[in-house]
């Protein structure tokens, strides 16, 4: 994307951003009328009113650290304008109700509307009664859970792939959603067909009343997700989305007191492919680095474990409908009913259509074994796109369908494998020959993990998460093999689930840190990005452990270290936190290096790490940056994570 002009045209018009439109007031928004013309409101606090529209191809620039509050409104991104809310780790954006407080309020949602972005990229639906089977410019789908002044606003769909709806990054969605009728909802982050060249990575739902995050159609990557406590399902697809997603923790539970679907958590993923079999796009999509935790089945007097009891939240996984998905080093732990289905919804369109019934769905056992490159029915034609231009999500030496070097434990429901055992998910034989390398594990996979008493919500009940150090423990520390897609988007990583060992990348900006429900402090913060796999084949991490107050044990460790040992850099003050760069050359003798910390303090640490007994008299909020620069002979090829040390 072009950031550099089009963040000149924002910033060009912020002085007059106030006076356009008269839609800006002050921090205000306000629903009389779209914006029209792109704006750059800055850094503040802004009160959403009513439902505001961007309109007529602007742009809407929101400044890292601000507050986007509300009581009743929603802020509505059209087809072919662009949000641009790029916060950071040390300033977040936060969306948020007027009632927020700072602190957890259980049993808390729907106190405002959300976010919505639509976007210009292919769309599958027959809703529509002039939509066709095949990809078409002219498809396009109602946006749900908004009721624009101009019908049109709430479309969304295109030809454009490519679509470039803007960024989103180290954006927190708290308290929200909308239920407007029964499937007619807003989500904590809706997206309609937006396009891959869209950027989000960092968003955080938290207590919404209907779903996490819903995609429809598009192609739009997303990384580095938290879903807490939605009232539906926290990560659902539909409509034909053929993305990838990477680092994603989904925590199950409930937003408010009310039904399943409407407050207490149902699946944890449910993927729709198509809503007539026949017609493409279909959803066709890759999942990686997920940590999925249920809420497991619970006796509802004595909270004990109840493998036979079905009132708790539903699946981790449930595809439907044709859909394609790979799961790929993922955690998936604590189900509250089976595992895995596969099935239909058993929806027909409206105003006709038979709908996708299992009769015409694609086999599970056909959908496990045949190529992800498959085209057995193709509708594309000129001047559309092709099947090869159309499906570039998933790894093109796996299947269609497939579960690859997943670990699973504490999944105690006595139905949890129906389906899963069908396709051999956890033998490596029979069915879906690439369902491989999938381990139950007999020990804990997250460093910690506690339950409250039993809640009860409506009919169902559960032990809610009361706190979380997602970060990988045991058996999940380091995976057999890495995800990789030569860096179209995916970023190489030897780890199973979202989190690498140590370095918990939910801390500071999100609403669980913030609320106590994961840690807060700053003392070993991860900076990530500058990690690359070694030659051997493996991919070194840098953690610590020690809590840097006076007296402490301080151990700055690396595993899967350099064969030769490594190089421990420790800076004051960072080369560049947010990007790292390609430029670092040690004498000439070691090679090009990617390098966070200003190499202040160099040490050589053999045996995998460098520890030190904290000294008294350091001041509160010193920082220290370190990272690991492995030795592979005479030569340092990459380097680890970085973390960042704020003394308390």
């Amino acid at each position: 994307m072009n950031r550099f002009h089009l963040g000149l045209a924002a910033l060009s018009l912020t002085a007059a951003a106030s006076a356009q439109d008269g839609i800006y007031s002050g921090a205000t928004l306000i629903a009389a009328s779209p914006i029209s013309t792109s704006a750059n409101i800055g850094t503040g606090t802004f009160n959403i009113v009513g439902d505001v529209y961007v309109t007529g191809g602007a742009s809407l620039t929101i400044g890292a650290g601000s507050t986007m509050s509300s009581s009743n409104g929603t802020l509505v991104i059209t087809p072919g304008c662009q949000i641009f809310a790029a916060g950071t780790a040390d300033a977040p954006i936060t969306w948020t109700s007027n009632l927020e407080t700072g602190a957890y309020r259980p049993d808390t949602c729907q106190e405002w509307g959300n976010l919505t972005v639509m976007g210009e990229a292919y769309v599958n639906t027959c809703r529509i009664g002039t939509n066709t089977p095949a990809p078409n410019a002219n498809n396009y789908g109602d946006m749900e859970g908004i009721s624009p002044a101009n019908p049109t606003d709430d479309d969304y769909g295109g030809n454009n792939d490519d679509d470039d709806s803007g960024v989103i990054s180290h954006c927190s969605f708290r308290y929200g959603g909308r239920n407007v009728a029964n499937g007619d909802e807003l989500n904590g982050l809706s997206l309609g067909a937006v396009g891959r060249n869209t950027d989000i990575d960092h968003v955080d739902i938290f207590s919404n009343v209907d779903d996490g995050i819903e995609i429809w159609g598009g192609t739009v990557n997303l990384k580095y997700i938290s879903i807490w406590f939605c009232g539906d399902d926290s990560f659902d697809i539909d409509q034909g989305w053929r993305g990838k997603a990477q680092f994603g923790l989904i925590v199950q539970g409930s937003s408010c007191i009310d039904s399943q679907g409407s407050g207490m958590g149902d699946n944890a993923i449910e993927m729709d492919g198509a809503e007539e079999c026949s017609w493409q796009p279909v959803t066709t999509a890759r999942i990686a680095n997920f940590t999925v935790i249920g809420a497991p089945p619970v006796d509802q007097a004595t909270g004990a474990s109840s493998p036979l009891d079905n009132n708790s939240t539903d699946r981790l996984v449930e595809l439907r409908d044709n859909v394609r998905v790979q799961f790929h080093n993922c955690i998936f732990m604590d189900a509250g009913e089976e595992f895995f289905l596969y099935t239909t919804d058993g929806e027909a369109c409206h105003g006709g259509g038979a709908g996708c019934s299992l009769g015409n769905n694609l086999s599970l056992s056909l959908a496990t074994t045949s190529a992800s490159t498959t085209s057995a029915n193709n509708p594309f034609a000129a001047p559309e796109i092709t099947p090869a231009q159309a499906y570039q999500a998933q790894d093109a030496s796996g299947n269609l369908l497939e579960f690859r070097n997943n670990k699973f434990f504490n999944n105690n429901h006595l139905f949890f494998t129906n389906n899963a055992s069908s396709i051999d998910i956890f033998s490596d034989t029979g069915l879906g020959t690439n369902n491989a390398n999938n381990t139950t594990a007999a020990s804990q996979l997250v460093t910690q993990i506690t339950r409250g008493p039993v809640k009860t919500v409506g009919s169902k009940y559960y032990r809610p998460v009361t706190f979380l150090d997602p970060t990988p423990a045991g058996e999940a520390l380091t995976a057999s093999t890495f995800v990789s897609d030569g860096g179209a988007f995916l970023e190489e990583a030897q780890v199973y689930g979202a989190f690498r060992q140590g370095n918990n990348w939910l801390i500071g900006w999100t609403a669980a840190s913030q609320y106590g429900l994961t840690t807060s402090s700053r003392v070993n913060e991860p900076i990530h990005g500058p990690e690359q796999l070694q030659p051997t084949g493996y991919q070194p991490v840098h953690y610590t452990t020690g809590n840097w107050t006076a007296g402490a044990n301080v151990d700055m460790r690396v595993s899967n270290g350099g064969i030769f040992g490594d190089v421990l850099v420790v800076g004051f003050n960072p080369v560049n936190p947010i990007a790292p760069f390609d430029g670092f050359n040690l004498g000439g003798v070691l090679g090009i290096q990617t390098l966070i910390p200003s190499p202040d303090f160099v040490e050589v640490a053999v045996g995998g790490g460098f520890a030190f007994v904290m000294p008294a008299g350091i001041p509160s909020g010193t920082t220290l940056w370190t990272q690991y620069l492995p030795l592979n002979g005479i030569v340092v090829l990459g380097g680890t994570n970085a973390q960042r040390h704020i003394t308390p």
